[in-house]
């Protein structure tokens, strides 16, 4: 459920409204997992990050006839340091999308989706491996989807019927 929701002009064929959300993260996942050698696994492979979170996110959606449009930017925020002495870097999640009804029952839609994932670790674990955070490696994407779907408005029959 949204903190805060702004419609604007609403019409029969178009309108638009913007969501503003705030949750929170505890810290319930692992940060002492290893590998069947004993040594503790990496940054990434650790199931949580032992950290209070804050996750801000403002979407903004559309509709005008049979398109409908949106984007969102998100975050998570690590507040503060865990109880193996470090902090994983913050991240920010956009996404925008376009949606085109074709009939009843189909439409067909792009979504455009950009993850910043802060490799920047803040302190250190000092039994975990000592694995080089390059630029590369910084955890960054780009994905663009095209789905089209289809709901089918009869019920499903037995062919033994």
């Amino acid at each position: 459920m949204p903190l805060c929701q702004l419609t604007t002009g609403s019409t029969k064929s178009r309108a638009s409204s913007a969501h503003v959300g705030l949750g929170l993260s505890a810290p319930t996942g692992s940060i002492d997992e290893r590998m069947s050698s004993g040594a503790r696994m990496g940054y990434p492979m650790q199931l949580g990050s032992g950290t209070w979170d804050l996750k801000p996110s403002l979407t903004w959606l559309g509709q005008s006839g049979d398109w409908s449009y949106g984007s969102q930017v998100s975050a998570v925020l690590h507040l503060d340091e865990n109880d193996n002495g470090y902090t994983l870097g913050d991240s920010a999640m956009l996404t925008g999308w376009l949606n085109r009804r074709i009939n009843e029952w189909s439409a067909v839609s792009i979504r455009l989706d950009r993850q910043a994932a802060g490799a920047n670790v803040d302190g250190r674990d000092d039994e975990m491996p000592a694995i080089p955070m390059g630029p590369l490696m910084q955890g960054s994407r780009w994905l663009v989807l095209l789905i089209l779907t289809h709901a089918a408005d009869h019920a499903l029959t037995s062919p033994l019927d």
